[in-house]
């Protein structure tokens, strides 16, 4: 067998090149997925931070303040930016499941059909054990909210 240098020297190009080009286009894949998981956690903090006073205040042993019911009617118009901007960082299967999360949040009791406005479910008249309630019911719809939203 004859040693050809120009066919060694050229399936040696080619390789390198192979192997240069697989290497680019796993880089690029790389970079994409990073990205998107950087706007996917930006994202995610600003929605975090569209509900974390409304979450500590259905926490917040003080009672003093409004009831539970007002604190989330003030706060709806920015959580409703915060639901718009968020969910196309969302998968499509998650889309569904947080839409539902947002509904029995904004109408823990039933159906928004059935409700003559958001968090009405949330009324407690000045009852405190309702309103210790409602400030449970609350607090763990905004954790379901929440929990689309955890860093990756």
């Amino acid at each position: 067998m004859q040693f050809d240098i120009n066919s060694f020297v050229t399936g040696t190009l080619l390789a390198l090149l192979l192997a240069a080009f697989i290497n680019h286009r796993l880089a690029v894949a790389r970079s994409k997925e990073e990205r998107k998981i950087k706007l996917f956690n930006e994202a995610a903090q600003s929605f975090r931070d569209a509900f974390i006073l409304e979450l500590t205040s259905a926490q917040s042993v003080n009672r003093s303040g409004p009831e539970i019911y007002y604190i989330l009617e003030k706060a709806l118009s920015r959580q409703e930016a915060a639901v718009i901007i968020f969910k196309p960082h969302l998968s499509s299967a998650e889309i569904s499941r947080f839409e539902k999360a947002w509904t029995h949040y904004c109408y823990p009791e039933g159906n928004p059909e059935d409700a003559p406005s958001p968090f009405c479910d949330y009324i407690s008249d000045c009852n405190e054990k309702a309103e210790i309630a409602y400030r449970q019911v609350a607090s763990q719809k905004i954790e379901a909210m929440l929990s689309f939203a955890r860093f990756k």
